[in-house]
């Protein structure tokens, strides 16, 4: 099983779309997807279970994302959305997970990442991909996403505020591949929301590739409603598209994904 954590600490950045629509691409592939989400807001997992809130339900027994930081994760089973693809919800208790607690106990980081890597590794022989949608935060779940991970990408959308925190990101994909998982791997910064016709934006583009080289992908995903329609609806951007800006945007997004797995399983 490939793993693949999609990860910047700033929110609103496309974070959330990108591996939602990562994940339609692997389905369509024929590739059998774990979707774990660990972004509080639940937006991932409102796509996929039809509902953000589901696993803090009464009675819910299934596998949710906070146990996957203890010992009960280690034997917890995802829900399944169909033949393909399925999915671990976030839930509530993260919060506490993010501020290292289990319920009113503090527990080392050390002992949330030993659980964390043990229980998705468990799935191994189930799927052959699992998609991780980061918390919009650098800290101890976005460490253990990429402790666990083969591959991180980096989305990023053309702001001051959204660049400033990009070396930081870096710096942590790089502590956690020389001290905890030598098979990190990132996979680049994809530039998301970019307005073409925007000089300004063309100048920051061209002053982050001589900032980070080949680090940035040549590709990148234009701001279009079309996106915002079919993020709404919980469904592909390139699903029946209508009229010629949701064909464009269609045509933009199924080649992305479809380059970004293919890459992912090719390694």
């Amino acid at each position: 099983m490939k793993i693949f954590s999609v990860a910047n600490q700033k929110g609103g950045v496309g974070k959330t779309t990108l591996s939602t629509q990562l994940a339609f691409a692997a389905i369509e592939q024929g590739i059998k997807t774990l979707f774990i989400d660990l972004d509080t807001q639940g937006n991932a997992t409102l796509t996929f279970a039809g509902q953000s809130q589901i696993a803090n339900d009464d009675g819910y027994e299934g596998a949710k994302a906070s146990r996957l930081f203890t010992a009960a994760g280690e034997d917890s089973q995802p829900i399944e959305v169909n033949e393909t693809l399925s999915i671990i919800p976030c839930d509530n208790d993260l919060f506490d997970v993010i501020r290292g607690r289990i319920g009113t106990e503090i527990i080392d980081d050390e002992v949330l990442m030993a659980h964390f890597i043990k229980s998705v590794k468990q799935f191994d022989s189930q799927f052959e991909l699992c998609i991780i949608d980061t918390p919009p935060a650098l800290g101890v779940v976005l460490q253990c996403a990429l402790a666990v991970s083969d591959i991180v990408i980096s989305p990023l959308s053309i702001s001051v505020y959204d660049m400033e925190g990009t070396e930081q990101l870096l710096d942590t994909v790089n502590y956690i591949r020389e001290n905890i998982n030598k098979n990190l791997r990132h996979g680049g910064i994809l530039l998301m929301k970019t307005n073409t016709r925007s000089n300004i934006e063309k100048e920051a583009i061209e002053s982050l590739k001589g900032q980070y080289g080949s680090l940035v992908l040549p590709m990148q995903l234009p701001e279009r409603i079309a996106v915002k329609m079919a993020v709404a609806m919980g469904q592909a951007v390139w699903h029946k598209p209508r009229g010629s800006s949701h064909n464009k945007a269609a045509i933009e997004w199924k080649n992305v994904c479809d380059a970004i797995i293919n890459n992912i399983v090719s390694h």
